[in-house]
């Protein structure tokens, strides 16, 4: 997986693919070793089959980035609940307003 995926929503069957390691660190921070880079992915578990990627490093910066992504876990999870969230009110105001306008000039 290389650098661009950080950020990036990805399916967990991908984020652990093509690892000799992968491991839950804390609830919902995943550590998987990357053989093609010999890097360790780090991501956030947004629900059971997405991953957030949040950190890509060596294996001697493993350690130091987990503690350091731990205390962010809950934060980033509500975050991409509510972006969610917001995201479908959005879509069923677009919804709504679409209805409407299609009423409109049909009748």
């Amino acid at each position: 997986m290389a650098k661009q995926w950080i950020g990036r929503i990805v399916e967990k069957e991908y984020f652990l693919q093509n690892s000799n390691f992968s491991r839950e660190e804390y609830e919902g921070l995943i550590v998987s070793a990357d053989l093609d880079s010999g890097l360790y992915n780090i991501g956030v578990e947004l629900d059971d089959n997405q991953v957030l990627v949040v950190d890509q490093v060596q294996e001697s910066l493993v350690a130091a980035r987990v503690q350091q992504w731990a205390p962010k876990i809950q934060e980033i999870q509500n975050m991409e609940t509510e972006f969610e969230d917001d995201y479908e009110a959005d879509e069923d105001e677009c919804m709504s307003m679409r209805d409407n306008d299609t009423a409109h000039y049909t009748n």
